[in-house]
């Protein structure tokens, strides 16, 4: 698979399930079930035939499928922490916990794909 391909289907398997959801929230007026919605978006990320895959799982394959090109070019570390901070910032979520700071996790939802698609001018 070429870099282009890559990003395309990573794009794909991953950001556009990821940022679905969260694009039609109030993040102005986040309500208490929105917080199921965020759930649902990075832990619950693809729901198919091989399973329920949180966006942390989706990455990681992703990132072991990069071709060489993308490996040496800094978006997989650039990710990464992108993805961090994410998890970070979501994990109250894990535990029914409200979300402390809504503009920081939509930052941080919205990052991933940011970088992934300003990947593809590089």
């Amino acid at each position: 698979m070429n870099p282009s391909q890559w990003l395309e289907k990573v794009l794909h398997d991953l950001v556009k399930y990821l940022e679905m959801m969260p694009r039609s929230l109030n993040w102005d007026d986040l309500e208490e079930d929105d917080a199921d919605v965020l759930f649902e978006s990075i832990f619950e990320t693809r729901v198919d035939g091989r399973g329920v895959r949180s966006a942390a799982d989706l990455w990681a394959a992703a990132r072991s499928s990069a071709p060489e090109q993308v490996a040496g070019s800094g978006v997989l570390q650039d990710v990464d922490q992108r993805m961090d901070t994410l998890m970070t910032l979501a994990a109250p979520l894990r535990t029914g916990g409200d979300v402390s700071d809504p503009a920081a996790l939509r930052a941080a939802i919205f990052a991933v794909g940011d970088r992934l698609r300003a990947a593809r001018e590089e």
